[in-house]
């Protein structure tokens, strides 16, 4: 799994390095962020590049038929390399790792906030303003539920969590309690 990463990570770090020297930088994230949800939302384009039963010919007339006229030639041309390279189940990932990089370019950083119920429109406003001001960065929040927190929320930024929910606080007081 780890090295499906990195190759879609070099991958990715290619055409992004391309795109932003020809300065479509924005065009290519926002096609890639397409193809992705694309490929979310189909189990038959997902199979499609995944199966290894599918002659080369074919898949680039699948591919041709799917986006040659609705991207750009650099977001085309590197779906086309991933098929040339028997690669084409690396591409949702590098689209991933693509957006991850523009962020990181741009001094965004995506943060999930999952919470036990649903938060008003002010409480996210002010985490969102809190993790901004605290990390010097502007931050996109995901806002996620869960009601095993049985209350409070916590914030996922990359791989590390703040837990501020009710039930890991509970769990904290019924270990002091135990082995105090």
């Amino acid at each position: 799994m780890k090295e499906n990463y990195r190759s879609a990570k070099r991958y990715a770090k290619a055409v992004f390095d391309f795109a932003q020297e020809k300065k479509i930088l924005e065009t290519v994230l926002e096609e890639l962020r397409a193809v992705r949800h694309l490929i979310a939302e189909s189990t038959v384009l997902q199979d499609f590049l995944r199966s290894p039963a599918i002659t080369h010919q074919k898949r680039r007339k699948v591919l041709e038929h799917l986006f040659k006229e609705r991207l750009n030639r650099l977001t085309y041309n590197f779906i086309l390399f991933l098929g040339e390279k028997g690669k084409l189940f690396l591409l949702r990932k590098a689209c991933e790792v693509f957006e991850d990089m523009y962020l990181a370019a741009k001094n965004i950083l995506r943060v999930q906030l999952i919470s036990a119920q649903p938060l008003e429109h002010s409480q996210v406003k002010t985490i969102g303003e809190r993790l901004k001001s605290k990390l010097n960065k502007d931050v996109i929040l995901s806002l996620e539920k869960d009601e095993r927190l049985l209350g409070g929320f916590t914030i996922k930024i990359n791989d590390t969590v703040y837990d501020f929910s009710l039930i890991t606080q509970l769990e904290r007081f019924r270990q002091n309690v135990v082995f105090a």
